[in-house]
């Protein structure tokens, strides 16, 4: 079959195949070196891609796309979306056909149920766009959200958050076990980002003042599972951290006076990282660093 790259110029060779499919070039570039470098030509690509590919890529949010060869281009749509028209459209192609598929924003229905499935490409995107209202309002030192719009926000997101953040840990121990680091990380990414959200909005939740820090505590939890002691960690001195400041010279946490139920769930909270952090060190090596020494501090202030 070589041969026919000696007889057939290779702009002919190359056409031939640009009207098979993707699947055929992919295999045809096997059959030998002269097959390959013709086989994932920009020629043959090109014909594979929709024809106003380059123009919805220049408007999405990854405009830097274009700079990859038209078959990376071709496998990048496949495995992920490319949010375009300021994040409204989303732009994925059919591995096998390559046929283009255009979505309007999606539904909280549909982005949860792509979080109920094992196989959701492009999942990471996706959520990240959808609740940006919130995770572009974070408070500064000179000033806090409008109140009235965190309400707005928090009615519109918070069904969503709860979803994500129910579904989520139950997904840690298939993909730890998987090795698929770069779907761990994503995974990691969408609960955080989810967290993170749901801190905005946490002056409107009914429910108890510690909720956010306790899903927190899950993400710890989530995290020592997989192995990721340093990143549990790094949350849990950070959730300690944004406690209320003690005023016990010397001492990382606040002073927890004995009366009501509230007291009683922050001593639960204060409870649960630091044992967390302790096994998250005795699981580690470096008991020499400043993790261990804090650890150790918080150990002797929990103690009754």
């Amino acid at each position: 079959m070589d041969t026919i790259t000696k007889v057939l110029p290779e702009e002919c060779v190359a056409t031939i195949i640009s009207f098979t499919s993707p699947k055929d070039a992919c295999q045809l570039s096997l059959v030998s070196p002269s097959f390959k470098e013709i086989a994932d030509s920009e020629a043959v690509w090109a014909n594979f891609l929709p024809s106003d590919c380059e123009d919805i890529i220049d408007q999405s949010s990854t405009p830097t796309l274009n700079l990859l060869s038209k078959k990376q281009i071709y496998a990048h749509l496949c495995d992920y979306h490319v949010l375009f028209d300021n994040g409204n459209m989303t732009l994925s192609l059919e591995k096998a056909t390559g046929k283009k598929c255009i979505i309007g924003e999606p539904s909280e229905s549909s982005l949860i149920s792509k979080l109920q499935s094992s196989d959701s490409p492009g999942i990471h995107a996706l959520v990240s766009d959808y609740p940006r209202p919130l995770s572009d309002l974070k408070p500064t030192k000179k000033s806090n959200p409008d109140q009235t719009l965190i309400r707005s926000l928090s009615k519109r997101f918070l069904s969503f958050l709860k979803a994500s953040l129910s579904i989520l840990p139950k997904w840690f121990p298939e993909v730890s076990k998987s090795n698929n680091a770069i779907s761990l990380l994503e995974l990691l990414c969408i609960y955080k980002l989810c967290l993170n959200c749901l801190d905005v909005i946490a002056s409107q939740l009914a429910s108890k003042p510690f909720s956010v820090k306790f899903q927190r505590l899950r993400l710890i939890h989530c995290l020592e599972s997989c192995g990721l002691f340093d990143e549990a960690q790094l949350e849990g001195v950070g959730v300690l951290e944004k406690l209320p400041p003690t005023k016990r010279k010397g001492k990382l946490l606040p002073e927890i006076d004995k009366g009501n139920g509230e007291v009683k769930e922050l001593c639960s909270l204060v409870v649960d990282i630091v044992v967390s952090l302790l096994r998250c060190v005795a699981a580690g090596l470096a008991k020499e660093d400043a993790h261990f020494r804090k650890v150790l501090q918080l150990v002797e202030e929990v103690n009754p």
